[in-house]
């Protein structure tokens, strides 16, 4: 590596992180970022209002969920700007025709195991008395809230692609 760092703009070497860096820096999926805060807060903030909680404890926990919104986003970002794998791949899967929708029935049920993995610790707590039933729906509203966000920047980067 060595030399000076401060020669060259992120990105203008071959090196594979610098340029992935640029690209999540320089991503048009950024002005997605208050979107995905307003949903967040907004779902939240009636969700737990509708609950007979007070505005106070209501803005709190939807301030975290926009919060946590915002961070999916912008993992989902960095997850959507990683390197492609070799066209070569591609154009022999996508003329078979069966590859694609094999890829949406993987990627379903990547999602599903995703949520039942958040989710379980919550409807476990409900189940027990731990936790009212509010604060379990709030808690996976949350949860499921931020796994969206966080697949929305992939989603509309692979729309483009394959419009191209």
């Amino acid at each position: 590596m060595g030399g000076n760092l401060w020669k060259k703009w992120p990105g203008e070497s071959d090196e594979p992180g610098r340029n992935r860096f640029q690209a999540f820096v320089y991503s048009h999926l950024w002005p997605g970022m208050f979107p995905s805060f307003l949903v967040g807060f907004v779902v939240m903030f009636l969700v737990c209002y509708w609950g007979d909680l007070s505005i106070e404890k209501a803005s709190d926990k939807a301030l975290l969920s926009g919060a946590l919104c915002v961070l999916g986003y912008a993992i989902g970002i960095w997850a959507a700007v990683a390197p492609d794998k070799d066209d070569e791949k591609d154009e022999v899967e996508a003329s078979t025709g069966k590859a694609g929708w094999i890829n949406k029935v993987k990627i379903a049920a990547c999602c599903l195991v995703l949520v039942g993995i958040f989710a379980y610790p919550s409807i476990d707590q409900i189940f027990n008395g731990e936790q009212t039933l509010l604060d379990g729906c709030v808690e996976l509203t949350g949860k499921c809230l931020m796994i969206v966000c966080l697949l929305v920047p992939v989603y509309i980067r692979l729309k483009r692609k394959s419009r191209r």
